[in-house]
């Protein structure tokens, strides 16, 4: 059974990378091939539409914020995604791409971070 994610390139600011979690739905953002990770993501942007599926809102399990969180906070976009999954009741998942720690101020998000201290870890 696929799990059913929700996202939307419109609140993607812009300029703004959207996260690995949707490359088999959008696309994969454009790498250089001198980059050390480049093609990373290749066989997980081929096959993995078997594990996600996209769907409306109100048919997720979860809210995927379609940018890295560094790109997204302090976005008026960002509150207008939080609002529309809150008001939907789904769970927002969240993806830190950095090594520095970064506290996610939404109450209910799944948290994906690079970079973490096991003794700040929280339950999410």
């Amino acid at each position: 059974m696929k799990i059913k994610i929700f996202s939307d390139r419109k609140y993607l600011p812009k300029g703004a990378l959207h996260v690995a979690m949707l490359y088999p739905f959008w696309g994969k953002n454009p790498e250089s091939p001198k980059d050390p990770t480049f093609g990373r993501y290749d066989s997980y942007a081929e096959r993995g539409g078997s594990f996600f599926e996209m769907v409306p809102l109100s048919e997720a399990d979860f809210a995927v914020m379609p940018g890295y969180w560094q790109a997204m906070c302090n976005q008026s976009l960002t509150e207008q995604f939080i609002q529309k999954a809150g008001k939907a009741k789904k769970p927002i998942i969240v993806f830190v791409w950095t090594d520095m720690p970064r506290d996610v101020p939404i109450k209910e998000a799944v948290v994906f971070q690079t970079a973490s201290y096991r003794s700040q870890k929280k339950h999410n």
